[in-house]
């Protein structure tokens, strides 16, 4: 069951209008040089759902992918270009290979048998179709993507931590401890304290505590040492000078980490598929990806990894394309890949039923696909369709009909960028780390209360039971060795 169709009238005035312009076309389009000069073909369009039944091009375009609808205007202008009529040949097939089961033969097999003249699709041009079919000049080359998730944002707990590597925290902790033991240890020798004019002894207050400073330095929060001692004032110095750089350093880049976003994209290449197990990859089955990836021979590379991959995991090879946009928004680290064209044209229709972004596609492209046509084998036809597409590429139609019916998901890709270019505001998401670090503070602040409070009853409760009383000590001076800390 076929139904035969021709060009729309717009479609044939266009054309008209560059075989004016382009004299070289007559030459080509005479009746001794084209073989296609009213000839009927039969076609196969893959990208249609073809278990429906159409009659006219209008209808078959509705029912294709947007990206797939520019198909049928390549061949419209082709059919008015050489001169030649079509029908489609409507099947069940849903791919191009050979017989997969008995109720599905395979495109192919239609030309391979001569009831098919052309298979129009985006077909991956490989060696092994080379073998068994003609594919003309490639119509379009584009490349590969993934389709991943868009990743819900984490709190940024580990901002705090980020500016310095583990190593610079490890020697920062090491450096603190020096410091606090070479003060205590400069203390504990102090130099003999003269006498007063009146024959006292100066009292010593030993309140001021060395690690207040040292602590104090770094938090850019500290107070003159007021100690006549030179090992003492060698030590601040050195230390403040060391503070300062540590300081500094910390605060230029803990604002990086603060406003960074913290939801990292699941992948950002092939690499991080074939280095981490946990994501698994989807194709749809015995298509273009899957055809490509299973007939590589690669024996230690990206390819073998990716292909151990899917034949690993039945539910690698999804059905259907929509299969695959489900299994990538259901979870579970899967990704899908396909040309970027149909991934903006699934994230538009995600958008469109659903009103939220919920697909973006990886930053890294994998490669690039070349897709032609598939004609049946030493085609009397395939010089004419490809000589056809090259000039279709020269007068740029291929590029007009990519841009006009490929979708954009404006408001998606809008918002990535329009986050890329204005200063955000800082949320609490980004503050995460320094609240739970004021948090840690707070919790230990109370138990030093606590025990504090204990200690004080203890003492107090002593003192009662003793029912010593002892004598006031006079009041503090400082002595030569003390800090002073504001």
């Amino acid at each position: 069951m076929s139904f035969c169709f021709h060009p729309s009238p717009l479609c044939f005035i266009f054309a008209q209008i560059l075989l004016v312009f382009s004299p070289n076309i007559c030459h080509v389009s005479s009746k001794n040089t084209n073989p296609l000069n009213g000839k009927f073909l039969m076609i196969i369009p893959m990208s249609a759902l073809v278990q429906y039944r159409f009659n006219d091009s209008a209808k078959l375009k509705e029912y294709m992918p947007r990206t797939a609808r520019m198909q049928i205007d390549i061949l419209n202008w082709l059919a008015l270009r050489n001169n030649f009529t079509y029908a489609i040949l409507t099947t069940n097939e849903t791919t191009l290979e050979l017989p997969i089961s008995r109720n599905n033969r395979g495109s192919m097999s239609y030309l391979l048998d001569g009831t098919c003249d052309m298979v129009v699709s985006d077909l991956f041009m490989t060696s092994g179709r080379y073998r068994l079919l003609d594919m003309p000049y490639p119509w379009y080359q584009g490349p590969a993507r993934f389709l991943i998730p868009v990743p819900d944002a984490r709190l940024n707990f580990a901002a705090v931590l980020k500016p310095f590597q583990l190593q610079v925290w490890i020697w920062l902790v090491v450096s603190l401890a020096i410091v606090i033991a070479t003060f205590q240890l400069i203390k504990h020798y102090p130099p003999p304290v003269p006498s007063t004019p009146d024959g006292l002894v100066a009292r010593v207050s030993h309140k001021p505590i060395p690690y207040l400073y040292v602590f104090g330095l770094l938090l850019s929060q500290g107070g003159p040492v007021i100690s006549q001692r030179r090992a003492i004032r060698v030590v601040a110095a050195i230390w403040c000078l060391a503070a300062f750089v540590l300081s500094q350093a910390y605060n230029s880049t803990l604002i990086t980490y603060v406003i960074a976003p913290n939801d990292n994209p699941l992948i950002n290449s092939v690499l991080d598929i074939v280095n981490n197990p946990s994501i698994h990859f989807l194709v749809e089955k015995n298509m273009g990806m899957d055809v490509v990836i299973s007939g590589s021979t690669d024996e230690d590379g990206i390819f073998r990894r990716l292909r151990d991959g899917i034949n690993n995991n039945p539910e690698s090879r999804c059905p259907s394309q929509a299969h695959c946009i489900e299994r990538v928004l259901s979870g579970g680290s899967q990704v899908y890949s396909k040309s970027i064209e149909y991934l903006l044209d699934a994230m538009f229709v995600d958008f469109q039923k659903t009103g939220q972004c919920r697909l973006q596609i990886a930053k890294e492209g994998f490669m690039n696909f070349i897709v032609s046509f598939a004609l049946a084998k030493h085609s009397p036809y395939t010089d004419t369709i490809s000589k056809g597409i090259i000039e279709m590429n020269g007068f740029g139609l291929i590029d007009h009909w990519v841009q006009s019916y490929q979708a954009m998901p404006h408001r998606c890709l809008s918002r990535t960028a329009r986050k890329r270019r204005e200063q955000p505001r800082l949320s609490l998401k980004n503050l995460t780390g320094a609240f739970v670090v004021l948090l840690i503070g707070y919790a230990v602040s109370f138990l030093v209360f606590v025990v504090e409070r204990l200690h004080e009853t203890r003492r107090r409760l002593h003192n009662r039971i003793a029912s010593a009383k002892q004598e006031k000590p006079p009041a503090a001076s400082y002595g030569p060795d003390e800090f002073v800390f504001w």
